[in-house]
């Protein structure tokens, strides 16, 4: 049974390749780009992980990991924030502390060593 991943990005390239990288490891995805809708596709989606992008066009992800949190069947939801602000990480972790968070680069190694301690059955190699 795939891993059902929530992924909100709102920048198109990074979206398309993060969707490929998890799609190419079985899982299954409900990807957005906006901070609105985000909500209603979870609560349709029941995703077992959320990859949320920290600085959305119309939010934060760190708003947007707390509105999950509180939405229930989604108390326990584990959540990565994806920020290319690296440098800013420990600030960021004081407005989400129940986040994970990586750096966003083009080798996708940190985020699949957070997702492989998170989700049980996660295969970082790819699925074949």
């Amino acid at each position: 049974m795939p891993i059902k991943i929530l992924l909100v990005e709102d920048d198109d390239g990074w979206r398309q390749l993060i969707e490929r990288w998890l799609t190419e490891r079985g899982c299954e995805l409900a990807s957005c780009a906006r901070f609105e809708g985000a909500l209603e596709r979870a609560r349709a989606f029941k995703p077992q992980l959320a990859i949320l992008d920290y600085e959305l066009g119309d939010g934060k992800g760190t708003e947007l990991c707390a509105a999950l949190l509180k939405e229930p069947g989604l108390e326990r939801l584990p959540v990565v924030l994806l920020t290319t602000l690296a440098e800013r990480m420990l600030e960021i972790n004081r407005e989400a502390p129940s986040a994970h968070f990586v750096a966003k680069t083009a080798n996708p190694d940190e985020l699949f060593a957070v997702l492989s301690g998170l989700l049980p059955g996660f295969r970082s190699e790819l699925s074949g």
